[in-house]
């Protein structure tokens, strides 16, 4: 499991999101929730590639920026109509600060 320092929560404020690029091609949404909630998604929506982060919360789902698709924060699918889904990631919060924790895969012995 890789752990990666998003920000504090006083760096991201109730109904916002920010962008973390893990590697170059890959960027992920954090956001935060009126409710206090703090969820991580694939940052691209599945339609038009729009950055999520940009879009606005709705409880707990990220409406697209750009068309006004809608997708879960928690699940992933959309909730707009039945349609594609984006990929959801856990956090931690410890200590104030946010963390996303992401699956690493361990090389098999011998490669």
């Amino acid at each position: 499991m890789t752990k990666i320092k998003v920000c504090t929560l006083n760096e991201l404020p109730t109904g916002t999101g920010r962008r973390v690029v893990v590697e170059p091609g890959w960027e992920i949404g954090v956001f935060r929730t009126a409710g206090g909630g703090i969820h991580a998604i694939d940052n691209r929506c599945p339609h038009a590639g729009a950055p999520l982060h940009n879009g606005h919360i709705a409880g707990e789902d990220i409406v697209c920026p750009l068309h006004m698709w809608s997708f879960s924060l928690i699940t992933g699918r959309c909730t707009s109509f039945r349609g594609p889904e984006v990929e959801t990631f856990p956090t931690e919060v410890v200590d104030d600060t946010i963390f996303l924790l992401l699956d690493t895969e361990e090389p098999e012995a011998g490669s």
